[in-house]
């Protein structure tokens, strides 16, 4: 795709307008994208933006704002001014799960946001790299086996269905498994090609374009039959993973929108998602339009949030799932500035999800340890660091380091 077709389709005409009485800021809509540029849901973004720039009369730019798992993103429309001026497309997950998984939630999407349109459906892949000796799923697991060192795996974020799937492969094949949260499915391929993590799990419409040109190798999908776009591909219940797994992108204004824009914006967005040119080029890279009112939209998510209420109330999804391996101090000493510095990013990161005393996984003890370690080595009990059981701090430690 000609990137830049896309940023140039992207430009309307800067009309001042009224929108239900709000008014907008000198006819410019930005599309708040949380995740990184170059993947299949920054391309939905773009192409979206470009079909819906002439009908609404304004100015529409696709912002990518990565970081906090989606977060930084999703706060900046939650606080953004109700007049049309800013527009929130993300996955589905990261709107009914963040909220689900955090000790305190950062946001309510159903007091928060007001729903615009459902826009695509999406599956998942797990995807290993040209330097892994296997070509398929049940290689590769004989493979991680005989590599129990090599075991690091990427998520586009954390609280995201990626993490969860790993989660579940991990206890389904009894190989502990360091999880690796990233801004976004482009940088995991980019880390995959390169050999700096072993597989990744991310959206099959991200991996497709680097599986057909063989830089990277689709080994499972998480659909419940084939897909369509990688038929030649198992999916995961049949190579022994008992697991199906979907999603998809949504669109979102502030609360206290105009709904008279809310209704124009999403019958401009299905309008789109609608033309055979928009269809086929995101079917080309393994997304599924859809386009639907603002009420299918809210269906869909409360669906989904109440299976997984129900998951997580049986599961513990909130506090075994998403701590990460806080490193275990002894004794705070002074000029160890950068190591809590370290720590505290580490905690801003993840761990504002658990709360303090609990049991955590070791998932981040790859990415902060090594760099805690030469920052306050005083202070790491490096048998428990590395070591594969869950690690502990007490709660007034983390509360100092986190003033």
């Amino acid at each position: 795709m000609d990137r830049r077709k896309f940023m140039a389709g992207c430009l309307g005409l800067p009309l001042p307008s009224q929108v239900g009485g709000a008014k907008a800021q000198a006819g410019l809509s930005k599309v708040i994208f949380p995740f990184a540029a170059g993947a299949g849901g920054d391309t939905l973004c773009r192409l979206i933006a470009q079909e819906m720039a002439p009908v609404l009369q304004r100015t529409i730019v696709v912002e990518n704002r990565t970081g906090g798992d989606g977060l930084i993103g999703i706060k900046a429309v939650k606080g953004a001014s109700p007049d049309g001026s800013m527009v929130l497309v993300t996955t589905g997950p990261t709107m009914y799960l963040l909220p689900m998984v955090e000790t305190a939630p950062s946001f309510d999407t159903a007091k928060d946001f007001m729903p615009v349109s459902l826009l695509a459906r999406f599956e998942f892949a797990v995807v290993i790299g040209p330097g892994i000796d296997a070509s398929d799923f049940k290689g590769f697991v004989a493979w991680l086996k005989a590599h129990p060192d090599k075991t690091s795996f990427g998520v586009p974020s954390n609280g995201t269905i990626p993490h969860f799937m790993g989660s579940k492969l991990e206890k389904d094949l009894g190989i502990p498994l360091t999880r690796v949260p990233y801004r976004g499915s482009a940088p995991i391929l980019n880390d995959i090609i390169g050999g700096h993590i072993s597989f990744g799990i991310t959206t099959l419409a991200d991996a497709l374009p680097q599986h057909r040109a063989k830089g990277v190798t689709i080994i499972a999908v998480s659909s419940p039959e084939r897909s369509p776009f990688a038929p030649d591909v198992p999916t995961l219940k049949e190579s022994g993973i008992d697991l199906v797994a979907d999603a998809w992108y949504g669109m979102w204004l502030p609360a206290g929108s105009p709904p008279e824009f809310a209704s124009k914006l999403g019958a401009a967005a299905s309008a789109a998602l609608a033309k055979p040119e928009v269809r086929e080029k995101l079917t080309a890279i393994g997304l599924i339009p859809v386009g639907s009112t603002a009420d299918g939209l809210s269906k869909e998510l409360a669906a989904k949030h109440g299976v997984l209420a129900a998951d997580r109330e049986g599961d513990g999804i909130q506090d075994r799932e998403l701590g990460s391996a806080r490193a275990k101090h002894s004794v705070v000493m002074p000029g160890l500035v950068p190591g809590i510095h370290v720590l505290r990013q580490a905690r801003l990161r993840v761990d504002g999800r658990v709360k303090p005393g609990h049991d955590e996984l070791r998932e981040l003890c790859s990415l902060t340890y090594n760099f805690a370690r030469c920052a306050m080595p005083s202070l790491i009990d490096a048998s428990s660091a590395s070591s594969q059981t869950p690690i502990r701090i007490p709660p007034f430690t983390w509360s100092w380091l986190s003033a």
